[in-house]
C-alpha cells in the first residue's frame, strides 16, 4: 500500500485531492501514511450513515517546502552515514581533507557556519 501511495504523491500535483472509499481499519492505514506524507485528509461517514463499516477519506496533497532546519539535519545525518564525522578544526586556509578511495572530499565545518 505504501507502494501505491508514493506513487500516487509523485503524480499528485500540490493540492490534487484523493478519495479513497474502503474499510475504517484500511482507511485508518492510509491516514497515517498520508499523515506522514504531509497531505491533509479528513474520513468521513459512508452515506448509508456512521454504522457503516466502510467510510470515506478525503485527502488533499499539500503544497510544503524544506525548512533550513530539515536540510541542515539531513546534511549531518549523511556525514554521519559516510563516516565523516571526524574533523579537526580550520586553521587558516588548509580545511582537513578526508579521503575516500580514489576521490578526495573537502570538508569545511565551524559551528558559524550554520
Amino acid at each position: 500500500m505504501e507502494d501505491i501511495l508514493l506513487e500516487m504523491d509523485r503524480i499528485l500535483r500540490p493540492e490534487g485531492t484523493v478519495i479513497f472509499r474502503d474499510d475504517v481499519d484500511v482507511l485508518l492505514e492510509i491516514k497515517s501514511i498520508t499523515d506522514g506524507m504531509n497531505w491533509e485528509s479528513k474520513i468521513v461517514d459512508h452515506e448509508k450513515g456512521p454504522l457503516e463499516r466502510e467510510k470515506l477519506q478525503f485527502a488533499m496533497k499539500t503544497y510544503w517546502a524544506a525548512s533550513f532546519n530539515m536540510i541542515c539535519s539531513s546534511f549531518f545525518f549523511l556525514v554521519y552515514l559516510l563516516g565523516l564525522n571526524e574533523y579537526t578544526p580550520i586553521r587558516g586556509d588548509d580545511p582537513p581533507r578526508q579521503s575516500m578511495g580514489s576521490a578526495s572530499l573537502e570538508l569545511a565545518f565551524t559551528p558559524n557556519n550554520f
